[in-house]
């Protein structure tokens, strides 16, 4: 993973401007505002156009998984992305999914 694109990743997460959500990378809800997977903090931070349909919002064609051309570009593999989203749905807050990344990204 490019060192640049993880730091802003991370700070990202530690930042307490993304309100985190499960099972999509953005979901936006009149009483919660905007949620966000970890890896939707990811598309954002790497600068990606997001697109609604009802309250759920999609970068390229996905809703849940980062863009394949994202994943490839950054160096996460399906593993790893996988990790992160049960990470993410589990409960485990942004701080904890952010020492991870910094451990083994």
């Amino acid at each position: 993973m490019k060192k640049a694109t993880k730091t802003k990743w991370v700070k990202a997460l530690r930042s307490g401007d993304y309100r985190q959500g499960k099972s999509v990378l953005k979901r936006s809800t009149k009483s919660l505002g905007e949620q966000y997977c970890c890896l939707g903090v990811l598309c954002e931070v790497a600068g990606l156009t997001a697109h609604k349909v009802n309250t759920e919002w999609y970068y390229a064609e996905s809703r849940v998984q980062l863009p394949y051309e994202l994943r490839t570009e950054l160096g996460i593999n399906s593993s790893e992305q996988n990790h992160l989203i049960g990470m993410n749905d589990e409960g485990n807050n942004f701080n904890t999914i952010a020492d991870w990344i910094e451990e083994n990204l």
